[in-house]
């Protein structure tokens, strides 16, 4: 796994937030990328500040809410995880892999301060 990534698998993909002209450079730690592997191709969707955290709280609270709460968030994601085939079971798994990551990634930052 890369600096920049939280959770990676064949059909999603969770990282930091991007530069758009310079992809390699983070410019936001706090908000995130969702991608979504579309028939090998990529779709984007930015999760703003506090988003990732939000959906993977309601798939450890009640899985069967995530759907709806990603339609309230942004309806074109729910589309597009719907058309590559990806089930909602997995999305809830990378979303909470992802905010675990973040989580350690953070808590090993402070270690550092120390």
């Amino acid at each position: 796994m890369k600096d920049d990534t939280l959770y990676d698998n064949d059909n999603l993909k969770i990282t930091y937030l991007h530069d758009p002209e310079a992809e390699t450079k983070i410019i936001s730690y706090e908000d995130h990328e969702l991608w979504v592997n579309n028939k090998d191709n990529w779709e984007k969707y930015i999760l703003q500040r506090g988003i990732l955290k939000e959906l993977a709280n309601v798939v450890l609270e009640n899985p069967s809410l995530l759907v709806t709460k990603l339609m309230n968030i942004n309806m074109d994601v729910c589309r597009s995880l719907i058309y590559a085939g990806i089930d909602f079971s997995s999305v809830g798994q990378a979303l909470v892999g992802a905010y675990k990551n973040e989580e350690k990634q953070f808590q090993e930052f402070l270690a550092k301060k120390d």
